[in-house]
């Protein structure tokens, strides 16, 4: 299909494509109900130039942001430089894939999913360049070729941006200090200097916020036991109660969940309405808490909730989004789009990692689509507004990629069937158990919109008042400073109470805890350059610790298979060296704290996890 041009008042020549008929999206024009073909951006779709001229007023600004927004939290995994789409790549692929000198055992996981969803033409050229990509540095690592596979993470001074999240002349005289692997950069800005939370800077230096609606680390199955209060904060929805194990004979659990986001907040709400009433089955409880698609009774029982929250809701935001929300119908087209928009490739890297080939047709689908718990479902199927809507008010707000499979704890799922099946079935129990609590009045749950820092004084009082037995900080202290976040969980304890929360950037903190801190980049080259093998022959030796670890995680769970030969190269030095260097940052985090019942624990390895560094700390202040 032909492309075709709009004039656009940002630029002189910008691409703007004709998508394919399959892949349809609302026009950007809100006062327009036709469908928008031709692309402005990276999210905004027109069906014609007038409609375009009539927005780009407001669309002007985000327009730019949109061309450059890039998600800075992890270093990219292994991809070619000069990766391109005229065809040399897959051809070469083929070939190695037929002769056996590439990963012959890279299962075609783009031809598996095309003989269920042949329509798909979109998807299955996402799922072909994955496999592509693969194919090819699996062939490169096999080859020795380890130059080009750390070139393909880019120029020198991008890659210890990346790996430090951070750049400055500082950093470089650090590093050619040749720090001993286990120091702490004491210097980092993000020991130094307090982080603006929920917010992402662009490229051209302005900012957005960021929100997310289901939590990016595995939720952990805690145990609430009855007659106690608990605190969650920065606790995104309700999963930590969905998947908790309670305890006790008598009394009630008392649970507090704060966010600083309004949107979270409305949402968890919104859920725990749903769980009070009965305005439809468990399984559309889940498909609209975890899918980007619902069913129409599950669109209605949305619209009921926010009837009812409307009516008892005090905050003036969360109104005007269950205002919202009550109203928005959005298609399944609309919802699928924005999926694949925020999809990475190091998310699709976790489908070569399936054992079977119907997990990895099926995750492939929800990858693609967004779309989970809809099987049974007959009749009409919408796109979930909840997910994907936001009032004008919010129209600063960016989503990121998200992926429900970062949260599930897999030891507690019994995996007796296929991997959505035994999902489906471990949560649905879970849910059930969870409505029948909230029924009986043995757990109370509350949600508060609050933002936490050491000088909300009123907020630290209110939460001390609640007499809490645990507050889970979530990841709170990667964006402070480390003395102001012990000295506001101090404000917020009583006797009794336990603190828990879980670190995900540590990494930038510490010497050594890369695989690039062991070599210096050629600066003629602008690359890192292994001259003497050295970085490789570390690399080997790490990569046998990851397989040793990833053995002992999951070795015995039967959909996973893990090759050896298709393995990221930061992502599995970085595994392993976390087990070296995290107890060293615990040390430093607790040195002028007094603390007893320390302990910490890294998250074992799982194919779907968004970071391969995440690390839980519990521990009470010393009495």
């Amino acid at each position: 299909m032909a492309s075709r041009k709009l004039p656009c008042a940002s630029r002189d020549e910008m691409s703007k494509e004709v998508l394919d008929q399959k892949m349809v999206k609302d026009c950007g024009n809100l006062k327009c109900n036709k469908n928008g073909k031709l692309r402005c951006c990276k999210t905004i779709y027109y069906c014609s130039e007038e409609c375009q001229k009539s927005s780009w007023k407001n669309h002007k600004k985000r327009c730019r942001e949109e061309k450059v927004f890039l998600d800075e939290d992890l270093m990219l995994p292994d991809r070619r430089p000069d990766f391109d789409a005229n065809g040399k790549q897959y051809r070469l692929a083929n070939m190695l894939n037929q002769t056996g000198i590439g990963c012959s055992s890279l299962p075609s996981f783009h031809i598996e999913y095309a003989s269920k969803h042949s329509a798909d033409k979109y998807g299955f050229d996402i799922l072909r360049d994955n496999f592509t990509n693969n194919q090819l540095c699996s062939f490169s690592k096999s080859s020795g070729q380890f130059d080009e596979l750390f070139a393909a993470y880019g120029h020198w001074q991008q890659v210890l941006a990346k790996r430090w999240s951070f750049f400055s002349r500082e950093l470089i005289e650090f590093i050619l200090s040749k720090p001993v692997a286990g120091t702490i950069y004491e210097d980092h800005p993000f020991l130094q200097n307090q982080q603006k939370y929920g917010y992402m800077l662009t490229n051209f230096g302005t900012s957005k916020k960021i929100y997310q609606i289901l939590r990016n680390t595995t939720v952990h199955s805690d145990i609430l036991e009855k007659g106690k209060c608990y605190v969650s904060i920065g606790c995104v929805d309700l999963q930590q109660i969905l998947l908790a194990k309670f305890t006790g004979e008598e009394g009630c659990i008392n649970w507090h969940g704060y966010d600083a986001s309004k949107i979270c907040v409305a949402r968890a709400k919104l859920i725990l309405e749903l769980l009070i009433s009965n305005f439809c089955s468990a399984q559309e409880i889940l498909q609209i808490w975890f899918s980007s698609s619902v069913s129409s009774t599950a669109q209605k029982a949305i619209e009921k909730c926010c009837k009812v929250l409307l009516l008892a809701e005090e905050d003036v935001d969360i109104r005007i989004i269950f205002k919202f929300w009550g109203k928005k119908r959005i298609s399944t087209n609309y919802a699928r789009n924005q999926v694949r928009q925020n999809l990475s490739s190091s998310t699709v890297d976790a489908i070569m990692r399936l054992k079977r080939e119907k997990d990895r047709i099926d995750y492939a689908r929800y990858l693609l689509t967004g779309e989970m718990f809809l099987e049974e479902t007959i009749g009409e199927i919408v796109g979930n507004s909840t997910m994907f809507s936001l009032p004008e008010k919010f129209e600063d707000h960016k989503k990121r990629e998200e992926n429900f499979f970062h949260t599930i704890p897999l030891d507690d799922v019994e995996w007796n069937h296929d991997l959505f099946v035994s999902v489906e079935k471990f949560l649905t129990t879970k849910l059930i158990i969870l409505k029948d609590l909230i029924k009986k009045k043995e757990l109370l749950v509350k949600m508060h919109s609050r933002r936490f820092d050491e000088e909300q004084l009123d907020v630290l009082d209110e939460v001390k008042e609640l007499n809490p037995d645990r507050i889970d900080w979530s990841n709170l202290p990667d964006y402070m400073r480390i003395d102001d976040f012990f000295s506001m969980a101090r404000s917020c304890s009583a006797s009794q109470t336990e603190h828990s929360f879980h670190l995900m950037n540590w990494t930038t903190k510490v010497f050594g805890a890369s695989l690039f801190d062991y070599f210096l980049p050629d600066v003629d080259q602008d690359y890192f350059i292994d001259t003497n093998g050295e970085t490789r022959n570390l690399y080997l030796e790490l990569k046998r610790n990851f397989l040793a670890l990833v053995e002992r995680d999951v070795g015995g769970m039967p959909f996973i298979k893990i090759n050896p030969k298709l393995l990221d190269i930061i992502n599995t030095s970085e595994r392993a060296l976390s087990h070296r260097y995290f107890g060293v940052f615990v040390d430093f985090m607790f040195r002028n704290t007094k603390a007893e019942s320390l302990n910490w624990k890294l998250d074992q390895y799982t194919p779907f996890s968004r970071a391969n560094t995440v690390a839980n700390i519990r521990f009470k202040f010393e009495k």
